[in-house]
């Protein structure tokens, strides 16, 4: 009984099963895509990413710790590859 239900639900799920093409498709997002990808490439992004290591280096002078400016360092450097990485997941065709 139980075998059978799992071989019906495997059948259908190859039966349903389609390629994915999220980042292909569609244009309903495609300006705030636009928009959003300008800003943290451009300078709004280096702004942030520079001011997150700075803060990061302050809160690690006020605790008298290394962790805070190690989390501005890796935010700042998240901050850089974040739209590359995104780009690549969001258009990737399985």
């Amino acid at each position: 009984m139980k075998k059978s239900v799992l071989t019906i639900l495997a059948i259908f799920g190859l039966v349903a099963a389609s390629s994915a093409m999220a980042g292909t498709t569609g244009v309903e997002f495609q300006a705030f895509s636009d928009w959003l990808n300008a800003a943290v490439n451009g300078f709004l992004g280096r702004a942030l990413a520079v001011s997150a290591l700075i803060g990061g280096v302050l809160f690690a002078i006020a605790r008298n710790s290394v962790m805070p400016g190690v989390a501005g360092l890796i935010v700042g450097v998240f901050l850089f590859y974040a739209p590359t990485i995104l780009n690549a997941l969001f258009t990737a065709v399985i």
